[in-house]
């Protein structure tokens, strides 16, 4: 079985089409998304409907900008300041583009999902903490997620930097863009990167393929080109999103 593990599509459309578009080359059998569908870019529309009508997808979690869309519609802006300006024009962007009816369903998806029988955790942010919303950056943080985890393997999202982090040394490495092998024996905590705003000095899309054979598994980091100058003028285009999440585009950063 392979599963496609996307996180962070941040309403860009043009990178979630060339995504899926690779995701189809590799025959994946399911999709699990991460969270934050929304947010930052132009597309929210098209993008959660890309989501919400392909059967592959059996995962939706809850990122935070789903979570401030819902507080929106609550008349609740308490969390507003847990994002920056740029981020909060995404989020009424998206009120205005979608609707009530849309966003009250993002309450249904959970935060944290545990699947025994893959053994294999979700997060959007992270696994521990008082929050979903932890941002896991460095290797005390990776390796606290790590004794967290309810099972050998924890993927998250949210920071838009992918990461390899677990194994017989308990180092942080670059996600391998080849297959790496995980070991039954070890527990592995894995950042998939974002599709909509990849922020590691690399404008590609970026999601992961787990490889799963019996007891074997596999893991990879897809990193997939798409046109990003479309997406820049479309958030340019769209009077009320910021520049700064057009430039963001085309640098990676």
């Amino acid at each position: 079985m392979k599963i496609a593990i996307m996180s962070d599509i941040h309403s860009n459309l043009q990178a979630l089409e060339a995504v899926l578009e690779d995701i189809k080359k590799h025959e994946v059998d399911q999709i699990f998304c991460l969270g934050d569908i929304i947010g930052y870019g132009a597309d929210p529309w098209d993008c959660l409907g890309l989501i919400l009508v392909n059967q592959k997808i059996t995962v939706k979690l809850q990122g935070n900008h789903e979570k401030l869309a819902r507080m929106i519609v609550d008349k609740d802006e308490s969390l507003k300041s847990t994002v920056n300006e740029s981020a909060w024009l995404g989020i009424k962007h998206t009120y205005n583009q979608i609707g009530e009816t849309k966003i009250k369903q993002f309450a249904d998806w959970p935060e944290l999902l545990t699947i025994p029988e893959l053994g294999i955790t979700l997060a959007h942010g992270a696994v521990s903490g008082d929050h979903p919303w932890k941002y896991v950056n460095e290797f005390c943080e990776a390796q606290e997620e790590l004794s967290r985890s309810p099972t050998k393997i924890c993927f998250l999202g949210h920071t838009h930097k992918p990461f390899f982090f677990g194994g017989k040394k308990k180092q942080m490495y670059c996600a391998p863009n080849h297959p790496r092998e995980l070991s039954a024996d070890d527990k592995y905590v894995i950042n998939v990167g974002s599709v909509g705003q990849p922020r590691d000095g690399n404008r590609y899309a970026a999601y992961g393929i787990l490889d799963i054979n019996g007891s074997r598994k596999r893991y990879w980091l897809r990193r997939v080109g798409y046109d990003i100058e479309s997406a820049a003028l479309a958030i340019r285009t769209a009077e009320e999103l910021s520049e700064h999440a057009a430039k963001r585009l085309m640098s990676g950063t």
